[in-house]
């Protein structure tokens, strides 16, 4: 019973935290709260708005950046020596994250 509420919570939180960010940075905010805050935006490599496929894939593109980081970050870390600032998952899904001055 104990390991069927686990699997249940785990995946409750996949669910959520995959909609959270696939919803938010498909949105006209183009961000999460906190990309928002800093005055970031999620873009495709046009600089347009990604659709929620494409949020989506950047999203679960993490799970391979961080197995590809070996839990030292390399993945993200790669973004400030890449051309476009992009981390291992922004190359994988096509997308860029830039600063919108307002």
């Amino acid at each position: 019973m104990l390991i069927g509420f686990v699997f249940v919570l785990a995946t409750a939180s996949l669910v959520v935290t995959w909609l959270y960010h696939a919803l938010m940075e498909s949105s006209e905010w183009q961000a999460t709260l906190g990309k928002k805050a800093l005055g970031l935006v999620v873009t495709d490599m046009a600089g347009r708005r990604v659709s929620f496929g494409r949020a989506t894939g950047r999203h679960f593109a993490k799970i391979i950046t961080n197995l590809a980081s070996f839990g030292i970050g390399l993945g993200y870390l790669m973004a400030a020596f890449t051309e476009k600032k992009q981390a291992l998952h922004d190359m994988l899904a096509g997308c860029l994250v830039l600063r919108r001055d307002n």
